[in-house]
């Protein structure tokens, strides 16, 4: 908890406000929920295991891997009864859990059992199914948040990017609208998950804040994952421009160094095992990943 409170709380935020959250509310609103205390119990397991050399870290991997599933039935039980007592729980733990599966891989490098970044990605999906509850919560709620930032959490975000990113998502929406015109459903799960992305993307242009990145996996459509599982072209096109998003963070969060590029890595992996579909749209991805 001292790892916590001294050092890895301030990799979830880079608001103050919500700083002060991190270090001193959520650990003592973990006393009352088991599963918050676990997830901080977790990921400072697993910043501790960041300074390590690999087999001295191997044993904080475990631990942060033996916290992490002692959390999932009772985090999953309060998913189920969210309400205004334990919003904000659900919330950090989210966070967490991100945060954590994300830096799972290339802490385990050489552990022949660690998944690869799409596996990793595709279980945080799985593992939070359901707290798109979070962004449905009543201003009511809102208000008695310990977070400052969740009342109104898209209202600081830039309205437009640069112009060769703002290229890349039109891009994007131009292969939906070509691909899935005739699909209604599709076209609009694929339309919201490219919409969500950018605006993640204008809330980081203007608060450079690591849960601007990560906000995106909670919030998407869990109709858009089922594409992701199938390993659907334009999904994992649209992933790979995610990981760009992850890759702002490289060096500057511990837990998701080289995490974009490993992430657009594997997609391509994926990809390349057959004919790589959009490969125009894939340029802007792996230049700005050095690829």
């Amino acid at each position: 908890m001292h790892k916590f409170s001294t050092e890895t709380c301030y990799s979830l935020s880079s608001n103050a406000f919500d700083h002060r959250v991190w270090q001193t509310t959520m650990p003592r609103k973990a006393l009352a929920y088991d599963f918050l205390l676990d997830g901080i119990l977790s990921i400072a397991s697993l910043h501790t295991a960041a300074t390590k050399a690999p087999l001295e870290a191997r044993s904080y991997i475990d631990t942060a891997l033996e916290y992490q599933n002692r959390a999932l039935t009772p985090f999953r039980h309060a998913l189920n009864n969210i309400s205004p007592a334990n919003c904000d729980a659900i919330y950090a733990y989210s966070i967490i859990t991100i945060a954590s599966r994300i830096a799972m891989p290339h802490l385990a490098i050489g552990d022949n059992e660690g998944l690869n970044m799409i596996e990793n990605i595709l279980h945080v999906f799985e593992l939070l199914q359901g707290t798109t509850e979070i962004s449905k919560m009543t201003r009511a709620w809102s208000a008695q948040s310990s977070f400052p930032t969740v009342g109104d959490y898209w209202a600081p975000a830039a309205k437009r990017l640069d112009s060769e990113t703002e290229e890349a998502f039109c891009r994007l929406t131009a292969i939906n609208n070509r691909k899935n015109s005739t699909l209604p459903e599709a076209h609009r799960i694929t339309e919201e998950a490219v919409d969500l992305l950018r605006r993640c993307f204008c809330r980081y242009s203007t608060m450079k804040d690591p849960g601007s990145v990560v906000t995106w996996l909670a919030v998407v459509n869990r109709r858009f994952v089922d594409m992701l599982r199938g390993l659907e072209p334009l999904s994992l096109l649209i992933l790979g421009h995610w990981g760009v998003l992850l890759g702002l963070l490289d060096g500057k969060i511990w837990w998701a160094s080289n995490s974009g590029r490993a992430l657009v890595t594997d997609i391509l992996g994926v990809c390349g095992r057959g004919v790589v579909e959009y490969a125009d749209a894939w340029l802007w991805p792996k230049r700005e990943l050095r690829l």
